[in-house]
């Protein structure tokens, strides 16, 4: 099948990443500035489909508790996700019984 064929076959909201980051930034907080980490937030949270657990910051949490409640598909889609303040607490949280909560 050629991409442009594929292409007009295939609907945006089919593809688990686009739903995913489209979720994210549709019910995202209505923050006065934006930081330059948003976007590295967005392309890392789209990957928590194919993840057992993903760890966010606590504004990406916010917006993942938000997208879910408002979005059917999006819910379907995320799978554990969890805040966290630093990559050491991710390695306290993982070394406290070995694996992660």
């Amino acid at each position: 099948m050629s991409f442009e064929e594929l292409k007009t076959r295939v609907d945006m909201d089919r593809i688990p990443s686009w739903v995913i980051s489209h979720g994210l930034h549709t019910y995202r907080q209505d923050l006065p500035t934006w930081e330059g980490g948003e976007l590295v937030d967005s392309y890392l949270a789209s990957l928590s489909p194919y993840a057992d657990l993903t760890y966010v910051d606590k504004r990406t949490k916010e917006n993942f508790n938000r997208a879910s409640g408002r979005s059917l598909p999006f819910r379907r889609l995320v799978r554990r996700v969890e805040k966290c303040g630093s990559y050491l607490d991710v390695l306290k949280d993982m070394s406290r019984d070995g694996k992660a909560r």
